[in-house]
């Protein structure tokens, strides 16, 4: 049984501390991905969020700005005072992420700078921090009509993905005074290391959204997991084949509703039910079958929480020379 899954939220949990990077840097990692997950998140739709990608884009800008914009930044998304040091632990973080891959696993992702073909990049951000960071910087006309420019972007991100991922930027997610953009984007696909034997029919019911869908694929399998449970709380881990990747579910236990459980979902419980909970164990697991995906546009969903990165008049001195 095969399935898909776009943007993986818990990837950047999985990440085991190597040597060359220190452990605050992956502990401040962990507690802004919470963090940010609370101020963002929208009781009236469902969420999708990668805080791999967010941070990623954000050390783009962090590593691109000076001044002003550059400590707001860095307070905001708990990065490293020194700029050595941060690119150093995200040049490690990356190195760790690419080297995850597997042959049962389908992993692809693409980080890209899209800059104003006028403004005039700076040789060592272009030669020194771009390649370990992201996977390419490119100049772009955004004199010409947004149609053109997503249709570029588009082709840029489906050549790095191997086509795994098609029309992902489109026309109006491109500000009429956009000069640069940032793209993250990634695609997963792989098989259980465990298989799941049958299936079942039944409701599935989506609490945030105060509705039910009938007839939901439910995957069964009895096998040993990592589980662990508490008085407000379920944890599973399920691995996929090769042991690299993993899919952690929480779900809420003896609570009324989803937002509730959610005001106990931080950083500290999360680590506590992991590392204290987690055993193998026999499981007889039911999980409805599904596919996830998402797209967001950081300007409309973040400016609130950081209107300074996109202000105009930002001080980027750290990537270009000047305007033509």
């Amino acid at each position: 049984m095969k399935h898909i899954f776009i943007l993986l939220f818990f990837v950047q949990f999985f990440i085991k501390i190597d040597a060359q990077i220190n452990s605050d840097f992956i502990n401040n990692r962990n507690k802004f991905a919470f963090e940010i997950y609370g101020q963002i998140i929208d009781d009236k739709e469902n969420q999708i969020f990668s805080p791999y990608f967010f941070d990623f884009s954000l050390s783009e800008i962090y590593l691109a700005t000076q001044g002003g914009t550059a400590r707001q930044i860095k307070e905001f998304a708990g990065f490293d005072n020194d700029k050595k040091t941060h690119f150093s632990n995200f040049a490690e973080y990356q190195k760790i992420i690419t080297g995850n891959t597997s042959t049962t696993n389908d992993f692809k992702f693409s980080i890209n700078l899209f800059i104003e073909d006028s403004l005039k990049i700076l040789d060592k951000f272009k030669q020194k921090i771009a390649p370990l960071i992201i996977d390419s910087v490119r100049s772009i006309d955004f004199t010409k009509n947004k149609s053109t420019i997503a249709n570029t972007i588009n082709s840029v991100i489906e050549q790095n993905t191997q086509n795994r991922i098609k029309g992902y930027f489109a026309e109006k997610d491109i500000a009429d005074s956009s000069n640069i953009i940032i793209s993250s984007s990634a695609f997963f696909s792989g098989h259980w290391a465990n298989n799941f034997e049958n299936y079942i029919y039944a409701p599935f019911i989506l609490d945030s959204l105060g509705k039910s869908i009938a007839n939901v694929k439910y995957l069964t399998t009895s096998n040993y997991f990592k589980y662990g449970e508490g008085e407000n709380y379920q944890i599973i881990e399920i691995p996929y084949e090769g042991y690299k990747f993993a899919l952690i579910l929480i779900l809420p236990k003896n609570v009324e509703t989803l937002a509730e459980f959610e005001n106990i979902f931080n950083y500290e419980n999360y680590l506590l039910w992991r590392q204290k909970s987690l055993q193998s164990q026999p499981v007889r697991l039911l999980m409805p079958e599904f596919q996830v995906e998402n797209f967001y546009n950081l300007t409309s969903r973040y400016d609130t929480v950081t209107p300074a990165i996109y202000q105009k008049g930002g001080n980027f001195l750290s990537l270009i020379k000047k305007v033509v």
